[in-house]
Formats: structure tokens, C-alpha cells, sequence
């Protein structure tokens, strides 16, 4: 019997929900990801718009991790609970759907708010500043988003896979708007703490390798000027420690055609 949360959540509705988002993947209509552990579509249902996310059941070695730690989309739904809370933007949860097995969950779908003319922020970056006659857009852009990052970072949330197709884009009037998503393995703190250089390290390299070309290297140093954080760190050695993390994974990102693999030079 699958059962949903929070407890006030429109019980009835998230089940529908759920059904929805098992026809959208049978026809292939709406999806936006379907690989081995998860499924991801965006979907109408009674008229209202909501993204699911499936947490496919993974067999026994990965279900027994119940034992120790929540399931990844009941860690993700907390996360974004958090950040909330904290004024991180994040699409709002509308709820979480489990099916629970032994007193475990065997397998979720996380059931978010559609943010209209939301654009992932590698398709946004092609679309936009493919022109590099865009400089000076180009670089309030990565100003803007250094706040965002700045904001999600000091207010506590150690995003362990922050790439720019987990990233969302509203385009604004008045700028732009960055929602952070996929939090999955994100890992909450208390707002302010310290940074550690590995994770500064880490969460550069996963955007700088995600990052399209576009973007030229001239860009990408004007965007660290933006982080006054990264002023307690040797600035040399971590753009070097970023650059060979960011050569080890390769330039990868999403654009309107399909995946695209570079080596990162």
C-alpha cells in the first residue's frame, strides 16, 4: 500500500499523480530522464502541473541502506524543506509517495511544483550567450548566479552534485532567477558554517565542467572574483586543483539536441 507525506498533503491527489507519471513514461510523453535508478517527467494532472521524480527500487544491498540512512527521496524532500525554510530557492515539494516494505521504502516519487519558463541552466547558457558579442550579459548573468550560489552555500546546503543541469533558470524583468534542484545526496548544516576547500574544489570543478563552451575561461575568472569566500584559499592553486578535477570528468553538458562530451582544455 503506498502511502504519502506529509500527512495534510492531498493524499488522493499525489496518488493520481503517481498513476499520471507511470503512463507518461509507459508512452514516452513528457519525460524528462529515464535511467537505471530514476525516472523523471513533468506531467498535468487535474489540471495542475507537477514534476515526479521515481526512486526505482535498487534490489536488497540497496534497499538493507535503510537500515542506516533515509531513502533518497525522503533525504531529497527534507532538503528542500530546509531550504525553504532558509529562503534557498527550490521548487516546492507537493508531496512524497512511498511504498513501504518491511518497515523500509522500497521505492518513492517525489511530486514537485512546476515552475513555469524554467529552463535548465546548460540549455539556457547555449541559447542565450551562444553569440559572444553577449559579453556584458554574459557576465551579470554569472554575477547574479554567484549570489544564488553564495546563498546556497552560506545558508547551510553542501549540494554534492551541483552541475548546471541541476540548476534551473527563470529569466526576470529585472534579471534572473537561479532554483537549485536534485538533491538527492545534498547535505544540510548549519547556516554560516565554514567551507572546506575540498568542497569549494569540488562543487567549481562539477561547474566548470558543465559549464558550455560558450562560457570562456575570461568569464569563468570574472565569476570567482564574485565569491569573496574563496579569498581564504591560495586563489592559484585552487583554480589549478579545480582545472584537473574539470579534465578528469570532461566538458559535459545538456543542450536542446541531446548530451554533449568535449575534453576539457
Amino acid at each position: 500500500m503506498l502511502k504519502t507525506f506529509p500527512r495534510d498533503s492531498d493524499h488522493e491527489w499525489l496518488l493520481r499523480a503517481v498513476k499520471v507519471h507511470r503512463a507518461a513514461v509507459k508512452s514516452g510523453e513528457g519525460v524528462l530522464k529515464d535511467e537505471h535508478k530514476t525516472t523523471i517527467t513533468r506531467i498535468l494532472c487535474d489540471d495542475r502541473g507537477a514534476v515526479v521524480k521515481h526512486y526505482r527500487p535498487m534490489g536488497l544491498r540497496s534497499f538493507l541502506k535503510g537500515l542506516f540512512q533515509r531513502h533518497p527521496g525522503e533525504r531529497s524532500r527534507g532538503t528542500a524543506e530546509v531550504m525553504r525554510q532558509r529562503a534557498i530557492p527550490t521548487p516546492e515539494v507537493l508531496g512524497l509517495v512511498v511504498r513501504p516494505l518491511l518497515g523500509l521504502t522500497a521505492e518513492s516519487w517525489l511530486v514537485t511544483e512546476t515552475v513555469e519558463n524554467a529552463i535548465e541552466m546548460d540549455r539556457y547558457i547555449l541559447r542565450r550567450f551562444g553569440d559572444p558579442g553577449a559579453r556584458l550579459e554574459r557576465r551579470e548573468f554569472l554575477r547574479k548566479f554567484a549570489e544564488a550560489l553564495r546563498l546556497l552555500i552560506g545558508g547551510g546546503i553542501r549540494h554534492n552534485d551541483l552541475k548546471t543541469c541541476n540548476i534551473l533558470v527563470v529569466e526576470e524583468a529585472e534579471g534572473w532567477r537561479f532554483l537549485f534542484i536534485d538533491l538527492d545526496y545534498a547535505k544540510v548544516v548549519e547556516k554560516g558554517s565554514s567551507v572546506a576547500r575540498e568542497f569549494w574544489a569540488q562543487a567549481l570543478s562539477h561547474l566548470n565542467s558543465s559549464t558550455p563552451k560558450c562560457i570562456s575561461w575570461t568569464d569563468r575568472l570574472h565569476f570567482l572574483n564574485e565569491i569573496p569566500e574563496l579569498c581564504a584559499f591560495d586563489r592559484r592553486r585552487l583554480i589549478a586543483e579545480v582545472q584537473e578535477l574539470s579534465r578528469r570528468r570532461g566538458r559535459v553538458y545538456i543542450g536542446d539536441e541531446g548530451p554533449v562530451e568535449l575534453d576539457f582544455k
